[in-house]
């Protein structure tokens, strides 16, 4: 597990509204933690994760992230 990853996990261990997210495609990994009290899981979905899977060349993926 990437170190990032499990210190994140072990930070927030006891907030039950931390979601996680793994996201592999092609030969990168993308790891996407939000707070579910902050963020809705229907906007993370529509923003985030439809624009990450419909584009497959992550190389440059800020261009298309909000």
């Amino acid at each position: 597990m990437n170190k990032y990853v499990k210190y994140i996990n072990d930070e927030f261990k006891d907030c039950n509204d931390l979601k996680y997210k793994k996201i592999n495609i092609k030969l990168s990994t993308i790891h996407i933690f939000y707070l579910e009290t902050i963020c809705s899981s229907d906007k993370i979905n529509d923003y985030i994760l439809k624009g990450i899977t419909f584009n497959k060349d992550i190389s440059n993926i800020e261009k298309d992230l909000p």
